[in-house]
């Protein structure tokens, strides 16, 4: 399975730094951090929907950035795996208090076997290289940067 996903996320990473393109593109006002990262999210799920709503029969999307557990931007069930997803778009690196919130919404978030972290245009804390692959409590963690 981790091989599968690994081949999956190395195909998307070129999408991704496309999505980054165009929602950098759109922005054509300075917007704050919160008002950035709202962007990138919208942006970022509306390609989820596209990409895989109409190619996989079960596929899910579940807003959960503004719901009650504060667990992720939102939860996605591909062919009946959770996978949950956190967006960054910051202007310097995603600080370490991030990754390790990350690390405990992905504790809280039982159903979730993959977590997945993207920072739009800086890199992650303590994460060095375009796609980080981790292993943690038999669940698989990605880290994707620019």
């Amino acid at each position: 399975m981790i091989h599968t996903f690994r081949t999956a996320v190395e195909r998307q990473t070129e999408e991704v730094r496309n999505l980054s393109a165009s929602v950098t593109r759109r922005s054509t006002v300075v917007a704050g951090s919160k008002a950035k990262g709202s962007i990138f999210e919208q942006e970022f799920r509306e390609h989820l929907v596209h990409a895989y709503g109409a190619v996989i029969r079960d596929f899910d999307i579940k807003d959960t950035a503004r719901g009650g557990g504060h667990e992720a931007d939102f939860i996605t069930t591909m062919e009946g795996e959770q996978i949950m997803w956190e967006l960054k778009d910051y202007n310097a690196n995603v600080p370490q208090k991030e990754v390790e919130k990350f690390l405990r919404d992905m504790r809280d978030c039982r159903g979730a076997s993959i977590g997945v972290m993207i920072s739009r245009t800086t890199g992650i804390c303590g994460k060095h290289g375009p796609v980080i692959l981790e292993v943690q409590d038999g669940r698989l963690l990605v880290y994707i940067g620019p």
